[in-house]
């Protein structure tokens, strides 16, 4: 039963409001449509062209004038506003309706809307009506209807006039922030430009860095070649180390008398054991790095053949201590004045 009631009363209002309530439409502030409702087809119609939903273009061209001052007074002042007796033709019969617009707010929305309702006067002016001779009292009420629609016009273009002026200071606004756009993109392409520039320029540092790291390269092989080939023709036993003593360089004749082997080189000189017999080489080669002075002394190796050690310091091309160079010179088992032989036992 009470859902009965609900249906029979939601029924009865759907009829009220389609056979008694006026034509209207809810707009936004930019006079959009969102909503119609009633019969609006007296008051606004699709003309050719693209589709639009906007009110003043709807709208019938000779209520044009009274429907845009009404809703500019209204969201200008925020209240509602009315506008009595406008006047609107169809199909050449003429029709006097009131417009009133009423601004309202949906719970939880900022955005302001407007219910633009039409209210018909009376369905139509009769022509024989208007043909009939006026007197004084219909003068004045002819002349104060044309004063009215004279200033709903005045509204009407004034508010044409500020929306023009709105719709000016918003391209104006536009073309600003265009130039302005412009003017940053030209300042990052020179930038660009710049970064191009230098980076080109790095480039070709990068390319002449690394032409001359190549050819140094290419000198440094030829070097190494040739050092090698040095120590290859040298007969004499040398064996360089650096500071750590670390074999860092060996001849071939070298290999026999320290036991050294080409995969010995980068290993400390301490773990060889050498056919000679220098019990104290170690502290020999410390204490040439530590004084920059040469020692030299006689040994022998396993099978007693006699050579003369000499130890100097190992100097750079910056005149920087880098280790020590060893060398044996055999001297065929002649004592020569002013050596150790280190081989003897008692160490005298």
């Amino acid at each position: 039963m009470v859902d009965f009631d609900h249906d029979l009363l939601k029924v009865a209002d759907r009829i009220i409001l389609s056979t008694y309530a006026p034509a209207a439409v809810v707009i936004d502030e930019k006079m959009q449509v969102k909503q119609f409702r009633g019969q609006t087809d007296l008051f606004l119609e699709h003309t050719p062209g693209p589709a639009t939903f906007n009110l003043i273009q709807l709208a019938r061209t000779n209520l044009v004038p009274d429907l845009r001052a009404t809703i500019r007074r209204s969201i200008k002042t925020g209240k509602p506003a009315r506008t009595e007796r406008a006047k609107v033709t169809l199909r050449g019969k003429n029709y006097e309706i009131n417009i009133q617009v009423v601004p309202f707010k949906i719970a939880g929305v900022h955005e302001e809307w407007y219910l633009v309702i039409f209210d018909e006067t009376a369905r139509r002016i009769k022509a024989d009506r208007l043909l009939q001779p006026l007197g004084k009292a219909g003068a004045l009420r002819e002349v104060t209807e044309l004063r009215r629609e004279l200033a709903a016009s005045k509204q009407s273009l004034q508010a044409v006039i500020e929306e023009h002026e709105a719709t000016n200071e918003e391209l104006k606004a536009s073309n600003e922030e265009v130039e302005s756009s412009n003017e940053e993109l030209q300042s990052t392409n020179e930038e660009l430009e710049t970064a191009k520039e230098e980076l080109q320029s790095t480039n070709e540092e990068l390319t002449t860095l690394n032409e001359e790291l190549s050819n140094r390269n290419l000198e440094m092989m030829q070097i190494t070649d040739e050092l090698n080939n040095l120590l290859a023709s040298i007969q004499m036993p040398i064996v360089m180390v650096d500071n750590a003593l670390t074999v860092r360089r060996a001849t071939p004749a070298a290999r026999a008398a320290f036991n050294i082997l080409a995969s010995d080189i980068g290993r400390p000189l301490g773990e060889l054991r050498p056919n000679i017999d220098v019990p104290d080489m170690e502290k020999m080669l410390r204490e040439v790095i530590e004084t920059l002075g040469t020692r030299e002394r006689r040994v022998s190796d396993q099978q007693g053949r006699q050579y003369s050690l000499r130890v100097r310091p190992y100097r750079t091309a910056h005149d920087k201590i880098d280790g020590a160079v060893i060398t044996l010179v055999d001297i065929n088992g002649e004592r020569e004045p002013g050596l150790e032989k280190t081989s003897r036992k008692d160490g005298s």
